[in-house]
């Protein structure tokens, strides 16, 4: 029961990230949707895959404890990033 209590929630986190991001990226450029959403789905689907193969080369190499330190490298350079962008943002007047 607890298995698939967690599925439904991490299924219906991930709607809800996919559905936010594309409300973001529609609001970059008026009239640009279909361009933007390509973009979108692009850069999307190349991270998973690459998301995916980056995970099975290191279950190959180290298991579990490669895929955590994986996911442990990816989450520091996404917080990274994250924080370097939202610096150099101007404040809105």
């Amino acid at each position: 029961m607890g298995l698939i209590l967690g599925m439904l929630i991490l299924d219906l986190g991930m709607h809800t990230g996919y559905v936010l991001n594309q409300i973001r990226v529609y609001n970059l450029v008026p009239n640009a949707e279909s361009r933007l959403n390509t973009v979108y789905m692009v850069t999307n689907y190349t991270g998973g895959a690459l998301g995916s193969f980056l995970g099975t080369y290191t279950w190959g190499l180290w298991q579990w404890n490669g895929v955590c330190g994986l996911g442990f490298f990816l989450l520091a350079v996404a917080f990274i990033a994250h924080f370097s962008v939202r610096k150099r943002k101007s404040p809105a007047v």
